[in-house]
């Protein structure tokens, strides 16, 4: 940008205050930081700023770069966490849709400025699960469920049984008498 652009920038900037200042950077496509670098550069050049206050803007700077750095992390954390009541959740089977799903918003909640661990946590997730899910894009949940029957389920004829008493007519309502004389009352 040519210097007779940014003094005439400067000049309007120093004129301006709040939204009608954000307004005039977003016209020129202007970052905020850039114009304080701008007007650092115009007070050094006109001998106003000391040492001591060039060192006292660049720890402001990077407090205030810091804390917007915090503040968009927490945004993303805010976002991700209201779209994943259903997302994660520790020891659940999570199918391949559920899971490009899950890592996508985890990706979005990244991109936004967050951490992965932060999001994984929000997500009911350990890093580790999402690393490996990662790793592996189409893959699925490859665990199968208990591979021996529990000492107390039906064996077959046991099933075939109660099936047999359930559908007969005295439990479903298909005996004649409705007098309470039907066989066995």
């Amino acid at each position: 940008m040519a210097l007779s652009e940014k003094i005439r920038l400067l000049a309007e900037a120093n004129k301006l205050t709040g939204e009608q200042l954000f307004a005039l950077l977003e016209r020129e496509g202007l970052p905020f930081a850039e114009l304080e670098r701008w007007r650092r550069g115009a007070l050094v050049e006109e001998g106003d700023g000391s040492a001591a206050t060039s060192r006292l803007v660049r720890k402001l700077e990077r407090e205030l770069a810091r804390k917007e750095k915090a503040l968009a992390e927490a945004a993303a954390l805010l976002v991700l966490k209201k779209t994943g009541e259903t997302l994660g959740g520790r020891g659940r089977r999570h199918r391949r849709g559920e899971r490009g799903l899950i890592l996508s918003s985890i990706a979005e909640a990244a991109a936004a400025g967050a951490h992965s661990s932060a999001a994984c946590r929000i997500a009911g997730l350990s890093l580790r699960t999402i690393q490996r899910w990662r790793r592996r894009p189409g893959g699925d949940d490859l665990r199968g469920g208990p591979r021996t029957c529990a000492a107390n389920a039906l064996s077959s004829q046991e099933i075939s049984l109660v099936l047999k008493v359930m559908t007969s007519q005295l439990h479903t309502g298909g005996y004649s008498d409705r007098t309470g004389s039907a066989a066995g009352h």
